[in-house]
């Protein structure tokens, strides 16, 4: 299962459904959970998440958030937000 905050990348339409059906999706790897993931495979085994605290990078004149890719044991869970 793949999930991305990515508009061009593979995961971004499931990403989208989770999110207009009010879902939040929670990131474990190894077990522990993950926070400021942008995209995750529960079948390659990683996640590639901000690099805390957030910051960005100047990548070939171009604005980007610095991340790094984590490998291990990654679930994914499910859970309906709090109507505010």
């Amino acid at each position: 299962m793949r999930y991305s905050t990515n508009e061009d990348g593979i995961g971004y339409k499931p990403w989208q459904r989770s999110k207009a059906n009010g879902e939040r999706i929670l990131v474990y790897l190894d077990g522990v959970e993950v926070k400021e993931v942008l995209t995750v495979d529960t079948l390659k085994g990683y996640i590639k998440k901000a690099i805390e605290p957030v910051h960005v990078i100047d990548v070939n004149g171009e604005q980007e958030i610095a991340t790094e890719v984590l490998r291990g044991d990654v679930t994914i869970k499910f859970e309906l937000k709090a109507k505010e």
